[in-house]
């Protein structure tokens, strides 16, 4: 599963309602899901965006990002 799409499930929220609650264009949520980004390569439209409908700091969401991803990868 890619992490923004693991993220998005740890908060049940959809792609969805992420581009209607921030104007990003949904084709832009699932490109990052699409080619599988890791969270280095998300815009930062993306992460201000969860911040904002989160109600967090963009670091925060971030870090808890970074940190899905870490578990992921194999060891």
């Amino acid at each position: 599963m890619a992490i923004l799409d693991e993220y998005l499930t740890k908060y049940s929220l959809t792609r969805y309602q992420v581009s209607q609650k921030s104007g990003i264009a949904a084709t832009t949520l699932q490109n990052a899901i699409t080619r599988n980004y890791r969270v280095n390569r998300l815009s930062i439209k993306i992460i201000i965006a969860l911040s904002d409908i989160l109600d967090k700091s963009p670091g925060d969401v971030l870090n808890e990002m970074l940190n899905l991803e870490q578990k992921n990868i194999p060891k």
